[in-house]
């Protein structure tokens, strides 16, 4: 199981690197509701995908060669940063996270965390980490889609979404 659970990890910090370079070459996109407004209407997103991490060290629940890449067969612990781009803080904020991939041995510990508020042109980082395995026969620059659904207090479900590579 922890096998599992470190190539999760491993796979999620790898994707956090293509998805930075990804975003560099146009290919992560944002949608969802830009103008949504709480009940007093004012603008609180949307929350979006920003930046991620993958860590593959052999501490916590990951377990791989700690090169901050996703390899086949690592436990991955994935860190997703979001910015608010509205104009008031979010509160409450939750993002749930899936992913395309065949090669995914899924979300063992969880699929969603809490996140700090977030206040107006800031970024937060989840407070509990998305931890998966990829299996071992992952292919090298087989490319894992993920997406991100957040929500806060003043209102959203906001989607967005980032690419990470095997290697």
């Amino acid at each position: 199981m922890w096998k599992t659970a470190t190539r999760f990890c491993l796979l999620l910090i790898l994707m956090t690197a293509v998805a930075a370079h990804a975003q560099d070459v146009g290919t992560s996109s944002a949608r969802g509701d830009i103008s949504g407004s709480n009940a007093n209407g004012k603008a609180n997103g949307p929350l979006i995908y920003a930046a991620h991490i993958i860590d593959d060290d052999n501490g916590g629940n990951s377990s791989g060669n700690g090169d901050s890449l996703i390899n086949p067969g690592e436990i991955i612990e994935l860190f997703v940063d979001l910015v608010n781009q509205g104009s008031d803080s979010a509160t409450t904020v939750n993002l749930t996270l899936s992913e395309d991939s065949p090669f995914f041995f899924g979300l063992l510990f969880n699929n969603t965390s809490a996140y700090p508020n977030i206040a107006a042109g800031e970024t937060g980082r989840n407070l509990d980490d998305f931890c998966f395995q990829l299996d071992q026969n992952a292919p090298n620059g087989h490319v894992i889609t993920f997406t991100v659904e957040a929500t806060s207090a003043e209102g959203g479900r906001w989607s967005s979404s980032f690419q990470v590579v095997v290697v």
